[in-house]
């Protein structure tokens, strides 16, 4: 998903990211939906874990719609930041700014 919004916050920009996950997910919850979706991605001595896309779909915080990659979404909110990969696939392919 490509935007051309201008974010004014991290914040900002990391409820929209959990809005791909939950599009139901209230401004207000965000900050807790965040908490609750980083603990998966740590076991019960508070060690680092890898999540899985079936972990996040099974922890009742995932009702998001269509297909797209449900752990660069998770691991964009983590780091809070993302990045876009442009490349071509065919010779006639060719790439465009986006403003």
């Amino acid at each position: 998903m490509i935007s051309d919004k201008k974010y004014k916050s991290v914040n900002e920009w990391k409820y929209d990211h959990c809005r791909v996950l939950n599009p139901s997910l209230n401004p207000i919850d965000a900050g807790d939906y965040i908490k609750s979706l980083l603990s998966l991605d740590k076991d019960k001595d508070g060690k680092f874990l890898i999540s899985s896309t079936d972990k996040i779909k099974e922890s009742g915080l995932y009702s998001g719609h269509g297909d797209f990659d449900i752990m660069f979404t998770f691991l964009s909110i983590k780091r809070e930041l993302s990045t876009l990969r442009i490349s071509k696939k065919r010779k006639t392919d060719s790439i465009e700014v986006i403003k």
